[in-house]
């Protein structure tokens, strides 16, 4: 089982923008996704992209009750999380089968907390 830890206030995926034709998401969207990314790769380190069918278990914690409308929804924060591990943990998200997804309220110290494992 992988453990992919990221010590920073998670963010629900936002909407994309269009401008001019160009389609882009905010630049607070991306950092939250590129933290994932980095946490990613130091768990990976030189290892190739896992092929298997995956297990995902996700733990959310935020400084906001986790049923307010600041919070977010937890399927935004999932699509921001799979779209950072895409490519280093595994090949495509298309490989995750199970997710178990949870929200918390912990202002002193927010975070999210992965767990991948092969599904069985």
């Amino acid at each position: 089982m992988l453990k992919i830890e990221v010590q920073t206030e998670p963010r629900p995926q936002g909407r994309v923008r269009v401008v001019n034709n160009h389609a882009y998401y905010r630049a607070v969207d991306s950092e939250f996704r590129d933290e994932i990314s980095w946490a990613a790769r130091a768990v990976m380190k030189d290892a190739e992209p896992l092929k298997c069918p995956l297990s995902v278990s996700v733990k959310i914690y935020r400084r906001f009750v986790p049923a307010s409308k600041r919070y977010g929804d937890v399927d935004n924060f999932l699509k921001s999380i799979f779209d950072g591990l895409n490519g280093i943990v595994y090949e495509d998200d298309a490989q995750i089968v199970r997710i178990v997804a949870e929200k918390f309220r912990d202002k002193k110290n927010p975070r999210a907390e992965i767990f991948i494992s092969e599904y069985e």
